[in-house]
Parts: structure tokens; C-alpha cells; sequence
């Protein structure tokens, strides 16, 4: 299947996609020979594609690198493209940028050029989850003193208000309706 980048699809023929996810275990064992560790979350996914330009239209391979080399005219970062590639659909990868290597190689017996790329997926599903969950309690900061109770006292440190509860619960269900459960943005 064709990679497509913002509905164009990439140069080439025969594009392969791989798909890697990661998680980040920190190791905990110090100089021991224990097996101890912690989770450290997931990693966004990297997407590696494969494909073959042929030698007579080095044309493509000029675009390809185009693409690879386009930054955010903002921040100067590599540019965010939408994919659309099966694999990448089925597991909820659609916007991504160019990472680590572009790598031109020839092929065995054919006169073409191997080229891989890797793409990183941008905001990920758990990286989107991990912003909607809470400060631990240390980190969050105290409520106001101008906050009052209905009895018109002031509300204890770290007490929340109606709304701010209200909103919490609100934020927690659309996570889990659209992230959580599996459904896609």
C-alpha cells in the first residue's frame, strides 16, 4: 500500500511500513544484578517506511528528501504531516514527523535506490491520556483564599469548588469516551 503524507502519497514503489511502540521501563537494580524496575510509560510509536526509487528518476529521490527536510516555518521543528497507511490507521497513528535517519542505499541487482525513513507519531493516544490526568497532590497548588464555601467562610487549602469538580469529572469521562476506549480523535 501507498504511504500517503497530507493525502499525497510518498515517492517511490513498493512502500513498506513497520510499525514499533515502546515502553520505558526504568531500570532500578544499581550495580546489582536485579531485575528491578519501574514503568516509565509508553513511547510514541515510530514508523519506519521502506521503498525503492528507481535510479532513472532521481527526480523522486529529490522529493523525498524535500519532504524529509520541511520544518515548522514557527518553530523551526520538523514538519507535522497527517498519514494515511493501514497499518498506521489500525493502531490510531495520524499525524506524525520525520525522526532520525533518511537512508539512501542501492538495491541488490536492481537499478534502483533502498530508502528508509522514520516517521515519530505526534501526540500520541497515551502521551494525549497522560496530559488529562491530574498533578499528583504535592504538585498541585493550593485553592485560592478569595474562594468561599456556601457558608461564606473561606475553603480549607487544596478543598475543590463545585465547578472544579464538575469540570474534573467532565474531563476524566471525555478521555476515557474518546481516548481510553479506544476510539480514535
Amino acid at each position: 500500500m501507498t504511504v500517503l503524507l497530507n493525502g499525497r502519497p510518498l515517492p517511490g514503489l513498493d512502500h513498506r511500513v513497520t510499525v514499533t511502540e515502546q515502553i520505558d521501563r526504568k531500570d532500578l537494580s544499581g550495580d546489582t544484578s536485579a531485575s528491578a524496575g519501574s514503568h516509565g510509560g509508553w513511547k510514541p510509536a515510530l514508523v519506519s517506511v521502506r521503498l525503492l526509487i528507481g535510479m532513472e528518476t532521481p527526480a523522486e529521490l529529490a522529493t523525498l528528501r524535500g519532504l524529509y527536510h520541511q520544518a515548522d516555518q514557527v518553530t523551526g521543528a520538523p514538519a507535522l504531516w497527517s498519514i494515511t497507511e493501514s497499518a498506521c490507521g489500525a493502531l490510531g497513528i495520524h499525524r506524525v514527523r520525520f525522526t532520525d535517519t533518511l537512508r539512501v542505499a542501492p538495491a541488490d541487482r536492481q537499478q534502483a535506490w533502498e530508502v528508509t525513513v522514520t516517521l515519530i507519531e505526534e501526540k500520541s493516544v497515551p502521551e494525549r491520556a497522560e496530559t488529562r490526568r491530574p498533578a499528583p497532590a504535592a504538585a498541585q497548588p493550593s485553592a485560592p483564599s478569595a474562594l468561599q464555601t456556601t457558608s461564606g467562610q473561606a475553603a480549607a487549602a487544596g478543598e475543590q469548588g463545585f465547578i472544579e469538580r464538575v469540570l474534573s469529572v467532565l474531563n476524566e469521562q471525555a478521555g476515557k469516551l474518546f481516548f481510553d476506549g479506544g476510539a480514535g480523535p
